[in-house]
């Protein structure tokens, strides 16, 4: 008997069925939410099954010292470490039109949290049908139980963890 996992309305994941296929979206869109809908046209000319973005609560992920550090770098979109990263997080507004974006054209819309608050923002107001969790969070049980208690699917990524 195979299992699988139910990952949307008519979609499943497991050993019988087809490569659910996700395009890592991120951050790379540089907080342009044009940028943004040129990288899910790609994925989705490509046939992805879902694009997925990258949603963190600035405040509460970093220290009011480490946000304030001069940030100085080629690539930085702030003065401070702080204006960097607020100048890379969408808003909830701007998460919904590119939530409508996508599933307009028929894929499936995904964000990790990397926080609590931005977990909470992703399960109530986006409603989406996987949870993922980026490998610095994966020993993290207070945000692990909160995500499980959802009870949907959860993608745990390993990649930038020992």
């Amino acid at each position: 008997m195979s299992k699988r996992i139910q990952v949307g309305p008519n979609r499943w994941i497991g050993e019988s069925e087809e490569p659910y296929v996700i395009a890592e979206i991120g951050i790379n869109h540089n907080g342009s939410i044009d940028l943004c809908k040129k990288m899910i046209d790609q994925a989705v000319r490509v046939g992805v099954d879902a694009v997925k973005m990258q949603k963190r609560t600035i405040e509460e992920m970093y220290t009011k010292d480490a946000l304030d550090v001069p940030y100085d770098k080629p690539y930085a979109f702030g003065k401070t470490y702080g204006e960097h990263k607020h100048a890379l997080e969408f808003t909830d507004e701007q998460y919904f039109e590119l939530q409508k974006y996508t599933h307009d054209q028929g894929c499936e819309f995904l964000v990790s949290g990397f926080d609590s608050t931005g977990f909470e923002f992703i399960e109530k107001q986006l409603n989406v049908p996987i949870h993922k969790v980026a490998s610095p969070f994966i020993t993290d049980f207070p945000l692990l139980k909160q995500v499980a208690e959802y009870g949907k699917p959860i993608f745990l990524s390993t990649g930038m963890h020992t």
